[in-house]
């Protein structure tokens, strides 16, 4: 049987966990969160199988740093699925999921489906409310508004740290890229 190929890229502000979340997922479970050093662009290959179909998947991690923009972007033809990730306690990383990251992949990649990813979500049972009272974390429901509102594939969570929802994130990527559903216009991108 041929290996259907998913090109996966994941992109986002620096330290919201994109490197982490590709190496927990790639590494598991020798990966040490605290010991990797990222570079601004690597490529991970992996054969994984669903519903007896193999899949070769090839994640892109991109440096959300704008000195690569440049770069970043040329990762972007033949892409599948964008995973944009923001981490749950960093409210100018959830910004820029809207003001940087959508409008980016949007412009360059229109007919991809994108995944909305809530990064390092265990910081949720160690956060103490702020100054205001309210949690200093994204709930859950504002990343599926968001998902909803930008008309993204859906919204997923997790933890690098303690692997919750890693498994969860790959197999969405897989389900966007083989079965569309309500997304089944998008296939993948071609920047011309």
């Amino acid at each position: 049987m041929v290996d259907v190929a998913v090109k996966c890229v994941v992109v986002g502000d620096d330290t919201v966990g994109k490197t982490s979340l590709i190496m927990r997922y790639t590494h598991e479970p020798e990966f040490d969160i605290n010991s990797y050093v990222p570079d601004a662009s690597n490529t991970f290959a992996l054969r994984v199988m669903a519903a007896e179909t193999p899949i070769r998947l090839t994640v892109w991690d991109t440096s959300g740093h704008q000195r690569y923009e440049r770069l970043r972007q040329l990762s972007y033809p033949q892409t599948n699925v964008f995973l944009v990730c923001y981490a749950i306690d960093d409210f100018k990383s959830v910004c820029d999921v809207e003001k940087v990251w959508i409008p980016e992949l949007r412009h360059f990649c229109p007919d991809a489906a994108i995944i909305l990813v809530g990064t390092k979500c265990d910081c949720r049972q160690a956060s103490q409310p702020n100054v205001s009272g309210s949690p200093p974390v994204v709930s859950p429901s504002r990343g599926n508004s968001m998902a909803k509102k930008n008309d993204l594939y859906t919204y997923v969570e997790c933890s690098a740290l303690t692997g919750e929802g890693i498994k969860n994130v790959f197999d969405t990527v897989i389900r966007a890229a083989i079965n569309p559903g309500r997304k089944s216009k998008r296939h993948q991108c071609s920047v011309m």
